[in-house]
């Protein structure tokens, strides 16, 4: 997905979960592939913060290295919900609506080509 369907697909999913989209920011921070400038890019892209969450190892040590709190986000049935899960069903032609959000669907469903696209990157990652 692009950077602007995902923001839409999470913004989407938030507001039907009834989170309060006034205490939200979803900012796409283009990687710059250098470790040593990755926190410094992340502040200059984002409001004032204090925690992080993540669970890639480097990320944790980058920031925690400058001061940040960092938290593991809790994973749901890691099995089931995965991103290759459900573009394998979607190639497969196999049912993956209970497998997102219901707003993440609906949209998802409307965008032309998806099964394309996904075939475009799963090729790509096989390589």
């Amino acid at each position: 997905m692009t950077t602007g369907e995902r923001i839409e697909m999470i913004h989407r999913t938030l507001k039907a979960a009834g989170v309060d989209l006034t205490r939200c920011y979803l900012v796409a921070i283009p990687d710059i592939g250098e470790h040593k400038l990755w926190v410094s890019r992340v502040e200059s892209f984002c409001p004032k913060f204090q925690t992080v969450y993540s669970n890639n190892g480097l990320v944790q040590v980058l920031f925690e290295e400058r001061g940040y709190k960092v938290e593991p986000i809790p994973f749901f049935n890691r099995e089931k919900y995965t991103a290759t899960e459900i573009r394998q069903r979607i190639l497969n032609g196999e049912d993956w609506k209970n497998l997102v959000h219901e707003a993440t669907y609906n949209y998802l469903v409307n965008i032309v080509g998806i099964e394309s696209r996904i075939r475009m990157v799963t090729k790509s990652d096989k390589r």
